[in-house]
């Protein structure tokens, strides 16, 4: 049975989409996913599920959390083997970021248009960068995420897909709650 990581994006943020990690664990639970662990308030679940179908997967999650909770929230989905190669694939690791500098990883829910990602990969500035890999955008934010031009949403509306953002820590984090399922 594979291991999939969701990864939610934009719940519990600032009292905006409420989605307490029991209810939504339980929740993974009764549609048949075995082993449903939560991870911070921000959304992730690892999980396993006889599901084969990712993109299937993910709507059928979707559907979920509109039924229960009522509100929509995109999931993005990756198995436990995408998550270690998105952070392995980090292409910031080598010289390590300087002190101040963090690298987060933005999680496309599907590669971007060749034009869209030509576009995305003009926006590094000396302040900012970003790199595309595939269905991965990596920032090096010198200056901190909450003062990077390069938000979720800013790289949602130039890539023109659904995405979600989660700093390197939190994703060995998850990678780890994978590999104890």
């Amino acid at each position: 049975m594979p291991i999939y990581i969701a990864l939610l994006r934009g719940i519990n943020v600032s009292g905006h989409k409420p989605v307490p990690m029991a209810e939504l664990q339980k929740l993974f639970e009764k549609l048949g996913h075995k082993g449903a662990r939560t991870f911070i308030q921000s959304g992730n679940v690892a999980f396993r599920s006889g599901e084969k179908d990712p993109g299937k997967l993910a709507v059928a999650l979707e559907a979920a959390i509109l039924k229960k909770f009522g509100f929509d929230v995109p999931v993005i989905l990756r198995t436990l083997e995408g998550m270690r190669a998105a952070l392995k694939g980090n292409p910031y690791a080598k010289p390590e970021p300087a002190e101040g500098e963090r690298v987060y990883i933005t999680f496309l829910d599907r590669a971007p248009g060749k034009d869209a990602a030509k576009d995305l990969q003009t926006h590094s500035d000396p302040v900012d960068e970003l790199k595309l890999v595939k269905t991965e955008v990596y920032i090096l934010a010198r200056k901190g995420y909450g003062n990077s031009k390069l938000s979720n949403a800013f790289v949602e509306k130039k890539a023109g897909v659904r995405a979600t953002t989660r700093n390197l820590e939190t994703t060995a984090k998850l990678i780890a709650l994978g590999e104890s399922l």
